[in-house]
């Protein structure tokens, strides 16, 4: 039940209004644009934060940029209070310099809760709890707007339906069928067919390949046994082969001796022979051969001392001696001669008067002494010359005498080396003859003993056991390439084999896979098969609900009727499966008519007591609010329709009716009066 309404700066009321609400009716009346709507308006914005076709920023007065509206009413049952306000502003947006509405406070405080509410959404799922109503049933049954007071006798059936609750079970069966195609496409239903036809084609592998693996194994068994015989021969071949390749062996080293021995036996040959020749070389009497170089050599080196001290001591001093004397003698020829011809009577040298004839015959004598030294220059060139050139021979001499010493004792040196070689060669010689005969012996033995075969001689023996040793690695060969050929058939047999598996492995998965999305979708099936039976379920009980219900409307609509009024014309109510228009049974007849056909008062009554009904079927015969229900018919049935709201408040707690027919105030209607002064709408208590 609302008990008071605050609002400030809505529409038309810019001052803070309060306004009291009482059980019973509670008549809002006065001129027409008074403000007398705007009330039941601000009702609506305070629960539900709009008013239906009305924008938001419309709602603040003009010349204002804020509203502010707050409800407080109880729950009947409970008789807990609850109080709803809301505020808001006008805001100026920067871009284009428009308006619009924003909230800025909103609270839903509830007596015995701790907390208020501050959430639009938590705000109307209490208020639904808190009212038993949802926003949808206020809008529709218990606020009747202006000139809609009629039309619930010919209402639009998508708003019936609403209205009375029976769009719940078809949408219910809609989201059931949302689910049924959620199912369908989540359980890959339209997959089916290609997952049994996936699953044939594995089951059909899987026994194609499982008998291509048995004869794979069994060829492999085959091939095995085949290989492991050629293993064994290769085996016991080879054993016979490093025998026989053994012995070839020691026969190539025995002939690799034997050849070492005659090269052994060509050296000492060689080396007997060219001592033979270095002796030829040396002599008999080596040593005294060699003393007589020495001396020899010690004569051709003093000789080229001698001569070399001559050149350099002797000739060579005599020869500076007048090469000092010439340039002297020239110095003084060119000196007195550049005196001479100068034409100075004194000389600037040394001050003295110049004597012409005197340093003619100083020029006569000097040159004279200048020609003689010159000559005597010449002779001790000649003569240095020639020691020189003897020089010269016996240095060649001495070279010539080293060389024969030198080479006179490499052969020597070469005859004491021979002698030694020849000594470790003929040891060794003797060794390996001896160490021959001793293999000789061994070897034709083993020979004879391997290839059962009395063996003579070296060579025949060679020659039987290269044979043998070609017919041995020819037979392993063979062997070889037969086994080396199965390894690969077995390798390939196993590639084959294991292929098949991974074939097998992956045919096996895809078949446990499919099998399991069979059963994903075998289960999916019943599920939607459920959903199918549970739909086929809401339809037997929408039509069940939709007659159950329209039948308490019919008869909760006729016996409000009755209590209404007491013309007893009537029957019974019939409301229309598809039109929902509402008709009525004549009395001793069994023909229907519709209402608006019983006539305008008979049709207000009738208006009024289906909306009572209409509470009553959605459980809430609490509150009735009515905008200028007298619009809609004509003024002669006016005051009767006025008296029969004032009767309804028999059956309906408390009832807000805006009128601006003065009928009906009894002394228990709260008479609220609004009036306009300088544009701002009052409500005054009367």
């Amino acid at each position: 039940m609302l008990e008071s309404l605050t609002l400030r700066g809505f529409k038309s009321y810019k001052s803070r209004q309060l306004i009291h609400f009482t059980s019973g009716v509670n008549k809002i009346s006065g001129r027409n644009a008074t403000g007398k709507t705007t009330i039941l308006e601000a009702i609506l914005f305070a629960l539900y934060g709009e008013v239906p076709g009305v924008n938001k920023k419309d709602l603040v007065t003009i010349g204002q940029n804020e509203l502010s509206v707050s409800l407080s009413f109880r729950n009947p049952i409970t008789n807990q209070k609850a109080v709803i306000s809301r505020s808001g502003q006008i805001i100026q947006s920067n871009l284009d310099n428009d308006e619009s509405f924003k909230s800025t406070d909103l609270f839903l405080d509830i007596e015995g809760d701790k907390v208020p509410l501050t959430r639009e959404r938590d705000i109307q799922e209490r208020l639904r709890e808190f009212l038993g109503i949802g926003r949808r049933t206020f809008l529709n049954v218990v606020y009747a707007r202006q000139k809609e007071f009629i039309d619930i006798l010919n209402p639009d059936k998508n708003r019936m339906n609403a209205i009375l609750g029976l769009t719940t079970p078809t949408e219910i069966k809609e989201e059931l069928r949302e689910v049924k195609k959620i199912l369908e496409e989540k359980g890959n239903l339209k997959d089916k067919n290609a997952f049994l036809e996936r699953i044939r084609n594995a089951e059909e592998s899987i026994k194609e390949n499982n008998l291509t693996l048995t004869e794979n194994h069994r060829r492999r068994e085959k091939i095995v046994i085949e290989y492991e015989k050629n293993r064994k021969e290769l085996i016991l071949i080879k054993e016979k082969l490093t025998s026989i390749e053994n012995l070839d062996t020691n026969l190539r080293n025995f002939n690799k001796k034997r050849s070492e021995h005659e090269i052994i036996s060509r050296l000492f040959t060689n080396q007997t022979q060219k001592l033979s020749e270095l002796m030829k070389i040396v002599g008999d009497n080596p040593e005294e051969n060699l003393v007589n170089l020495l001396k020899r050599q010690k004569t051709a080196e003093s000789t080229e001392e001698r001569l070399r001290l001559i050149v350099e001591e002797e000739l060579s001093d005599k020869r500076r001696v007048i090469d000092i004397e010439i340039g002297k003698l020239e110095h003084k020829i060119i000196d007195h001669n550049r005196l001479s011809s100068s034409g100075l009577s004194t000389c600037p040298t040394c001050g003295q008067q110049i004597d012409k004839q005197l340093i003619t015959f100083e020029l006569s004598t000097w040159t004279i002494e200048l020609e003689e030294n010159k000559s005597k220059l010449v002779k001790i060139m000649d003569e240095i010359k020639e020691v020189n050139n003897q020089a010269k021979i016996a240095r060649e001499k001495r070279i010539e005498i080293e060389r024969r010493l030198t080479d006179y004792k490499s052969s020597l040196k070469q005859v004491e080396d021979i002698k030694t070689e020849l000594s470790t060669i003929e040891k060794n010689r003797i060794e390996l003859t001896l160490k021959l005969k001793e293999d000789t012996d061994l070897l034709l033995t083993n020979v004879s003993d391997l290839l059962n075969e009395k063996m003579k001689d070296i060579e025949l023996a060679q020659h039987r056991v290269e044979v043998k040793l070609k017919n041995l690695r020819d037979t392993y060969s063979t062997i070889f390439s037969s086994v080396k050929t199965n390894e690969g058939l077995i390798s390939e047999t196993d590639r084959g084999i294991k292929e098949l598996e991974s074939r097998l492995n992956t045919q096996k998965k895809v078949l446990i896979e499919s099998k399991a999305k069979i059963e994903q979708i075998e289960e999916y099936e019943e599920k939607i098969r459920v959903i199918d039976y549970i739909i086929d379920q809401y339809g037997i009980y929408e039509k069940d609900i939709r007659e159950n219900t329209l039948r308490r409307l019919e008869d909760w609509t006729f016996e409000y009727f009755k209590k209404l009024t007491d013309q007893q014309l009537y029957n019974r109510c019939v409301i229309d499966r598809e039109k929902y228009t509402l008709e009525v049974q004549l009395k001793d007849t069994r023909r229907t008519i519709p209402v608006w056909r019983a006539g305008g008062g008979h049709e207000s009554i009738f208006a009024l007591a289906e909306r009572l009904a209409l509470l009553r079927v959605a459980g809430f015969s609490r509150l009735l609010i009515l905008d200028e229900p007298t619009d809609a018919i004509d003024s002669d049935n006016i005051p009767q329709l006025l008296e029969y709201i004032s009767k309804s408040s028999r059956e309906i707690e408390q009832i807000l009716i805006v009128t601006h027919h003065g009928q009906g105030e009894d002394d228990d209607v709260n008479l609220l009066t609004v009036s306009k002064e300088e544009g701002e709408s009052k409500v005054s208590l009367n």
